[in-house]
C-alpha cells in the first residue's frame, strides 16, 4: 500500500513518544509534484486519543495539501494482535475515525475520505510471531495528477 511518496510517521513507546522523520527530505508540495503522501499514526496501548506529535504530523499534512488538488483520502485504522477480534475493530475503528476528523479539520477534503477499520486482521506474522506497532492509523493522501 505504501510504496511511493514521502512518508511520515510517529510512534508510541513505553516512555511516552518517539518521533520517526521523514523517510526522505519532505520536498514542498509543488517541489514534490503534488506526489501521494503516505502516514503512519501510532497511538498508545488501548486508546484512540491522538497525542501532541500526531496532531502536529496531521496539521503538517494539511499545509502540505493546500498546494495540490486532493483526489482522495484513504484512512485505515488497524490494532494488535492483543484483546478480543471485536474489540480491536472497534479500537481500530475509533482510531480511524479520529484521524479523519483532525485532518478534516486541519483542512483535507472530506467528500474524498475513505475510512476503513482492520482491527487486528494482520497483526499475527508467521505461526504465532505478533507483529509490533499495529496500534496506528494508516492514511494516504491522493493528488490529482500524481
Amino acid at each position: 500500500m505504501f510504496k511511493t511518496g514521502a512518508l511520515w510517521g510517529i510512534a508510541a513507546t513505553g516512555a511516552g513518544i518517539l518521533m520517526v522523520g521523514c523517510a526522505t527530505t519532505a520536498p514542498t508540495p509543488a517541489a514534490r509534484g503534488c506526489a501521494d503522501a503516505h502516514l503512519s499514526i501510532y497511538f498508545d496501548e488501548n486508546s484512540a486519543a491522538l497525542t501532541g506529535p500526531a496532531r502536529d504530523l496531521i496539521d503538517e499534512a494539511g499545509h502540505r495539501a493546500v498546494a495540490c488538488r486532493v483526489q482522495a483520502v484513504e484512512v485505515v485504522g488497524l490494532a494488535d494482535y492483543r484483546g478480543p477480534a471485536d474489540v480491536n475493530l472497534t479500537l481500530s475503528r475509533q482510531r480511524a475515525e479520529v484521524v479523519a476528523r483532525a485532518l478534516e479539520k486541519a483542512g483535507l477534503p472530506t467528500p474524498r475520505f475513505s475510512v476503513t477499520a482492520e482491527g487486528d486482521a494482520g497483526a499475527q506474522a508467521a505461526p504465532g510471531v505478533a507483529v509490533p506497532m499495529r496500534r496506528e492509523a494508516q492514511v494516504v493522501i491522493h493528488y490529482a495528477g500524481s
